[in-house]
């Protein structure tokens, strides 16, 4: 896990995703806890069968750290649409 958040400093995004996580109104509504819920379901899934998902070819290891990013990248966006 460290090694991702490591790696995801280095990311361009890491000021934009920074700056809305800091914002604790994020959470405060009943759509952004949905909101929240998705995003933990999503990683759970994704940690949860990470090596199996590895080695039946769906994602590589950049792949899969994309993806990880993503999934935190679209609770946020979710949040500014609504």
């Amino acid at each position: 896990m460290i090694f991702f958040v490591v790696l995801f400093a280095q990311s361009e995004k890491t000021d934009y995703l920074c700056a809305v996580l800091n914002d604790k109104a994020m959470f405060n509504t009943l759509k952004g806890l949905k909101a929240r819920e998705e995003m933990l379901d999503n990683l759970r899934f994704l940690f949860r069968y990470e090596d199996q998902l590895k080695q039946e070819g769906w994602y590589s290891d950049s792949e899969f750290f994309e993806e990880v990013v993503n999934v935190f990248l679209e609770a946020v966006a979710k949040q500014f649409k609504e």
